[in-house]
């Protein structure tokens, strides 16, 4: 269970007035606009204010093949959710430009048939930083210019819009409890993804950070404007939104990926602040000591008092854990900074971009220094030719291990040594799909990682979470989160005379089943869909499990190569980018009997169906394919036994 955190606004405004050229303004304004289902019928401007601000009623048909821009956009605005075929979409473009004369066109759409939106006068707000689309004061869209909206040239409007000044807001909170999975989690919003993760447990509470995305980073033009949101837990089980950890204030305000952590007393969010996505006036960073070894301690205002903007890292504080607070102050370059805290009570640093390497401090009031010449954890020579971004420290059975970008994994072989190797190298990985994922710990010395599964709209999508398992010399596995397990729903679906499972394209489904390798020790299993196949195949004697592309007509697929091996194939570094379609995973050290389990997702918001798989639970797996929607389970080799396949609850 989820219990939802959603903000209801309310303004003091001045008197509303019919929209014209003597009534417009730049910022700190309201729009109210008419019922929109008495405009249904005709695609028309209901307001055009030319350089600045267009609000039309448009009629589209969802087409996945075009590359057409504006059918892009509304694809990542979730604009074909809930009708396919003939939407009418509330289509907002708006021009905003900051002081130095940089200039953006963005735009905002909504669906006319979410619920209570065509019968509903909508609200659109601007405050100089975000534009918002509310129903009943609820933000239903939103999205961020550079700065005030731009003077137009002519207004003219044909609908019922009037305009009022912003005096005053005030927010209330309403408190809605949710079956949402938290093993399959979506913020609260018709368009809403989880970009990256940022996981944390102290004093019996386990937090997860994350960027809060629309539009899968396009928002700002492309930039993001990503704000951290911040999920908690005690058991795992019951999940609550609190207040956001780090907001956007300014239009300047773009937030990257850190970590919390406790120290002297306090919590801690470190982030970085992508200010240069921005491209507009100078950017502040922290000033380097003599000897470049570390970062000098610089305060929001003295970055403005050198005719600039902060970038690098920066930190918000809290008392609770719960309520935080931004510290305006930059204390590193990086851009993503990965702070843990020490047994001997100071602060470790892994550095992405803008500050790379390694740095230690006995407090953070004091400046982190340098501990390695080179940050050896991405680049060339690495397995993958991994990015340095978000990189992920834990500890576990004595053991240390780093996890870096989308395909970075290090990890020392010896309990209680520093010295790191490239565990890719040693033909081990721990990604199954998830994208820059992170580890922290909880209760009872259990790991928990949790990422975002990449989709065919890019960047962000909906969060999964495992739970790690050390093996034998420190080599990890990974297995579903037993208090996330779904809940079965109805009597279990048998096979056909075939053999073959039959599912509906738009259900849940849960397969558990104890399996075991044909005499080649191989299991194989299609997930047919509508005119395709993927299949699952399991080679017990090779080690390695694959999800790749299938004929669907019975035969195995042949083997392919895990990204590693495809690197050493090719003879240079291949990144792995969070693939979920086509790939495989090594070292998946099995008996020829052995556990299978599948979840198989129907997600609307991705529009496509998502397949989440534990072997033996040991090792995990996700299968994404664009418009992939499984109609049929039917074995390929091997045996499947005591097989059982039940509906589940969404």
């Amino acid at each position: 269970m989820i219990i939802r955190r959603i903000p209801i606004y309310s303004h003091a405004t001045g008197t509303p007035v019919p929209l014209t050229s003597d009534s417009f303004r730049t910022r700190d304004f309201i729009l109210t606009l008419p019922r929109l289902d008495r405009l249904i019928g005709r695609e028309q401007t209901l307001l055009s204010a030319e350089g600045a601000l267009e609000i039309r009623l448009i009629c589209r048909t969802l087409d996945i093949e075009t590359k057409d821009e504006e059918m892009l956009a509304l694809r990542r605005e979730n604009c074909f959710d809930l009708n396919e075929e003939g939407e009418w979409i509330l289509h907002t473009s708006f021009t905003t430009t900051t002081k130095e004369g940089v200039t953006l066109t963005d735009t905002i759409c909504l669906p006319l048939s979410l619920p209570g939106v065509a019968e509903t006068p909508l609200k659109i707000w601007f405050n100089g930083t975000w534009i918002r689309i509310l129903l009943n004061g609820e933000v239903i869209n939103e999205n961020s210019g550079v700065g005030d909206l731009c003077l137009p040239t002519k207004v003219e409007c044909n609908a019922d819009i009037t305009v009022a000044e912003v005096k005053e807001t005030s927010v209330e909170v309403r408190r809605e409890s949710s079956d949402t999975p938290a093993d399959f989690f979506f913020p609260h919003g018709f368009n809403t993804s989880v970009g990256d993760v940022m996981t944390f447990f102290h004093d019996g509470v386990y937090h997860i950070a994350y960027l809060l995305d629309r539009r899968h980073h396009k928002s700002r033009g492309g930039k993001g404007a990503h704000f951290i949101a911040h999920l908690t837990t005690r058991d795992l089980i019951t999940w609550e939104e609190q207040p956001n950890i780090a907001d956007i204030e300014f239009p300047w305000e773009t937030f990257g990926t850190g970590t919390m952590f406790f120290h002297r007393g306090k919590y801690y969010m470190s982030y970085g602040l992508h200010t240069s996505r921005h491209k507009s006036g100078s950017f502040i960073e922290p000033n380097r000591t003599p000897d470049g070894t570390s970062f000098i301690h610089k305060t929001f205002a003295e970055a403005y008092a050198e005719g600039g903007l902060p970038m690098g890292a920066t930190l918000s504080v809290s008392d609770d854990g719960i309520n935080f607070k931004k510290a305006e102050l930059l204390y590193h370059g990086a851009q993503n900074p990965s702070v843990y805290s020490t047994a001997d009570g100071g602060l470790l640093l892994y550095g992405g971009y803008g500050g790379e390497g390694v740095y230690k401090t006995d407090s953070i009031e004091n400046p982190f220094t340098k501990t390695e010449s080179s940050f050896v954890f991405n680049g060339p020579t690495t397995a993958l030719n991994c990015s340095s971004e978000c990189p992920a420290f834990f500890e576990m059975d004595g053991y240390k291990y780093l996890i870096v970008g989308f395909s970075g994994y290090f990890r020392t072989l010896e309990r209680g040594s520093d010295k790191f190797v490239d565990a890719i190298k040693l033909g081990e990985n721990i990604y199954d799909g998830l994208c820059v994922p992170m580890v922290a710990e909880f209760e009872n010395g259990r790991r928990i990682m949790a990422g975002w599964i990449r989709n065919q709209l890019g960047w962000g999508s909906a969060m999964l979470q495992r739970e790690l398992i050390c093996e034998e010399g420190g080599k990890l596995g990974m297995k579903w989160i037993p208090e996330l397990y779904p809940t079965k729903q109805g009597e279990a679906i048998t096979p056909d005379a075939d053999g073959v499972y039959k599912l509906d394209r738009r259900k849940n489904y849960l397969l558990e089943a104890e399996v075991e390798a044909d005499e080649n020790g191989i299991f194989a299993l299609d997930i047919l869909g509508e005119g395709n196949a993927v299949q699952l195949r399991i080679d017990v004697g090779d080690k390695k499990a694959q999800l790749t592309d299938s004929l669907g007509d019975g035969s195995i697929v042949d083997e392919i190569d895990t990204p590693y091996e495809q690197a050493v194939r090719e003879g240079e570094g291949k990144n792995n980018r969070g693939l979920v379609n086509n790939y495989a995973i090594p070292d998946v050290s099995l008996e020829k009997r052995f556990g299978l389990k599948i979840i198989i997702r129907y997600a609307i918001k991705m529009r496509t169906t998502v397949c989440d798989i534990e072997i033996d639970g040991k090792r995990t797996m996700i299968l994404l394919k664009p418009t992939f929607f499984p109609t049929a389970l039917k074995k390929v080799s091997g045996d499947l036994r005591r097989a059982e396949l039940c509906g589940i609850k969404n």
